[in-house]
């Protein structure tokens, strides 16, 4: 990855063709959600957790967490080392959504 256009780019968030970026990687990202959970089960995405809502959340964590990565300049290993720390966190998120380990005290449906 070239530093200085990540530098320019983390100097820059607030400039409207990197925020445009960050939107475009969020659309990115919600759509591969989707895609991966009409993949499990294609209900989840119109039930009370998985709405569009919840997904563009998701994939604003998922953008924070690489911009962060970016803007600490590790050095490579790290950085990668760094994400897989992110991504393990996130998925142990994203599986208690999927699967929670106690029901939902106002939902005795469930």
């Amino acid at each position: 990855m070239n530093k200085e256009v990540c530098t320019i780019f983390l100097i820059n968030l607030d400039h409207s063709y990197c925020q445009a970026a960050q939107e475009k990687l969020v659309d990115l990202f919600s759509q591969q959600t989707k895609s991966l959970l009409k993949r499990v089960n294609n209900s989840y995405i119109t039930g009370k957790v998985f709405n569009d809502d919840t997904i563009q959340w998701f994939s604003h964590l998922q953008v924070d967490m690489l911009l962060q990565v970016l803007g600490c300049s590790l050095p490579q290993e790290k950085a990668i080392e760094q994400m897989l720390i992110y991504v393990r966190f996130l998925r142990g998120g994203f599986l208690e959504l999927v699967a929670p380990r106690f029901p939902d005290k106002h939902n005795k449906s469930e």
